[in-house]
């Protein structure tokens, strides 16, 4: 009896509404320019289109799962329970793997890494923008990187935050128990990142780009979401859980930091608010949240970006910086 391959790498895929763009994103990955032992995994969230219809045409190493619209932390943990690679890669049913793939980050997952990390292009169909400038290199992480260097440090600036450029040892996720939290409609990928990287001593990381992000107007990350900053907001108490569990000295300064990063993604997000006043407001609320503002003066930035927005924040002149981003978005 001849032994089957055993499975490299796993490709999830959360679909929701996709046959617009599923067939590129499947493609890029059946059509690479090398070969390796892969299986894909894609999780139909429920979608009303023909989606589900496009995902039955591909070939036996597709597995298919269908699943009552739930998310995409539901759609990425119930893929992490099917797969069998011993590595796994997360892709959104919008982008596609760069042509290389394969052959780039082969000669590194025969290295056994505890993680890969590469560059990235965005693009809107006319023009491409190269992401990150990583390079060929193993970073050696110190004790708590997760939260000490990723959440509250410069970490996320250099790898990014995103789960879509990094390779995944599966069984450190299995042994660890990780898994998205469910519930949040953005920004997910943090906490994740952040509890992979306490359990992981050093990143793989590559020059090559490892996929293509497409801006698409209509995707969930380019339009207003209405619970993003509540969600932001939820995120504090996540961390303190993490903090717990990983026996961290969380520290009023450390969630203060993490409140300052995410300061002008919340601007941005409420800028595309249809209700201007309604936007205002909620921005207004997070920036004078009373527990960051009492720790605010203390907190020393990572870098100038956070400097301008803690003084934006102390000197209360937020109301004309939310004008200005909100008539450049209208525009």
């Amino acid at each position: 009896m001849i032994k089957e391959p055993s499975v490299l790498l796993s490709f999830i895929i959360p679909v929701y509404n996709g046959e617009k763009t599923i067939e590129k994103t499947l493609d890029s990955i059946f059509k690479q320019t090398a070969n390796i032992p892969f299986e894909v995994i894609a999780i139909d969230d429920g979608s009303k289109d023909l989606s589900l219809d496009i995902l039955k045409s591909y070939p036996s190493n597709l597995c298919i799962k269908s699943i009552q619209n739930s998310g995409v932390s539901v759609a990425r943990n119930t893929g992490l329970a099917l797969a069998k690679g011993e590595y796994v890669f997360f892709l959104d049913c919008d982008d596609q793997l760069d042509p290389d793939f394969f052959e780039n980050i082969t000669p590194i997952l025969k290295k056994n890494p505890e993680m890969v990390c590469g560059n990235y292009c965005v693009t809107d169909g006319k023009t491409i923008q190269p992401r990150l400038s990583l390079k060929q290199e193993v970073i050696q992480l110190k004790q708590h990187a997760g939260l000490d260097d990723f959440l509250f440090g410069d970490l996320e600036t250099q790898i990014n935050g995103t789960t879509s450029n990094k390779i995944y040892s599966m069984d450190i996720i299995r042994k660890n128990q990780l898994s998205f939290i469910v519930g949040k409609t953005m920004s997910e990928d943090w906490m994740f990142n952040a509890s992979y990287l306490e359990n992981v001593k050093t990143i793989h990381t590559t020059s090559s780009n490892m996929f293509y992000y497409y801006k698409n107007p209509e995707s969930v990350t380019q339009t207003y979401n209405k619970n993003y900053t509540k969600d932001i907001m939820g995120f504090i108490e996540d961390i303190q859980s993490m903090a717990k569990k990983y026996a961290y000295p969380l520290q009023a300064k450390d969630l203060t930091l993490f409140y300052l990063k995410r300061w002008f993604g919340v601007l941005s997000n409420e800028c595309r608010n249809p209700n201007r006043k309604e936007g205002y407001q909620k921005f207004k609320n997070y920036i004078t949240h009373p527990y960051f503002q009492s720790h605010l003066k203390e907190v020393k930035p990572n870098n100038n970006k956070e400097r301008v927005y803690k003084y934006l924040t102390i000197f209360h002149l937020y109301g004309w910086v939310y004008r200005i981003v909100y008539m450049l978005t209208k525009r």
